[in-house]
């Protein structure tokens, strides 16, 4: 059963997360936006514009200390969560960004490219702290274990990668799959991919 349905956006949207607390839901669009909903009132308190083109990923730290959104303009934006308002702006991915995400303890964000790289970012510094490279197509998505030490990537070349977080070292590669791996997410415990 439909609990409720939020509207706002003026275009399609790409992607929906609910912050840890589960007291919001973030989404992203093609209307450039990114919308920051009440879970509980089912109201909008918050819409980031900034982005030029449409936001395909959002994500947000555990302690919802900020948001972030990855776009096709190229750009990974950093978002306050108390002024609502773009922090940073990281633009060193070649291509567009299709999927972000925030480290477990908030100190890092990952975001994932059309370049064929994911770029992982300090926080802190804004600066890029490691890039990784070895997929042969565009990056469509990726995910970080759960313990911050492993993240797992799946491309438009068939195969989902698995790296360490520490030094951005491919561990394994996983093929069979017939056509592009459009979604990889880990278990809870980040013991299964």
């Amino acid at each position: 059963k439909c609990l409720k349905i939020l509207r706002g956006h003026k275009d399609w949207v790409r992607s929906v997360r609910w912050s840890q607390d589960g007291r919001r839901i973030l989404s992203g669009s093609a209307d450039h936006t990114v919308r920051v909903w009440d879970a509980f009132a089912f109201e909008c308190v918050a819409v980031l514009m900034g982005h030029g083109d449409c936001v395909w990923s959002v994500d947000t730290g555990p302690d919802f200390s900020y948001i972030v959104s990855g776009s096709t303009d190229g750009t990974v934006k950093l978002w306050g969560t108390t002024s609502w308002k773009c922090e940073d702006t990281w633009d060193k991915h070649g291509g567009a960004v299709w999927s972000v995400a925030c480290s477990p303890n908030s100190k890092r964000v990952l975001s994932a490219s059309t370049d064929k790289t994911v770029i992982v970012w300090d926080t802190t510094t804004g600066r890029e702290n490691l890039s990784l490279g070895g997929h042969k197509g565009p990056i469509w998505s990726l995910d970080i274990a759960s313990d911050g030490h492993t993240i797992v990537t799946g491309s438009s070349d068939k195969t989902a990668r698995l790296w360490y977080a520490s030094n951005g070292t491919c561990q394994r590669v996983f093929t069979g799959h017939e056509g592009p791996v459009w979604g990889v997410r880990f278990c809870h415990t980040g013991a299964k991919v």
